[in-house]
């Protein structure tokens, strides 16, 4: 279900996904989006365009 709303958020054009995952679940490994945890104010960093 992650990959569901990583890609609907990347296909609308969103610049940052924020999600209540901890950091070390695998929502935090995609490269398309910029993903912020709720836990512990952790940003996964996408790479610059």
């Amino acid at each position: 279900m992650d990959a569901l709303h990583v890609a609907a958020a990347v296909s609308v054009g969103a610049v940052e996904f924020i999600t209540n995952e901890k950091p070390e679940k695998s929502i935090h490994r995609t490269k398309s989006i910029q993903v912020i945890s709720i836990w512990s104010n952790t940003i996964t960093s996408a790479p610059s365009s």
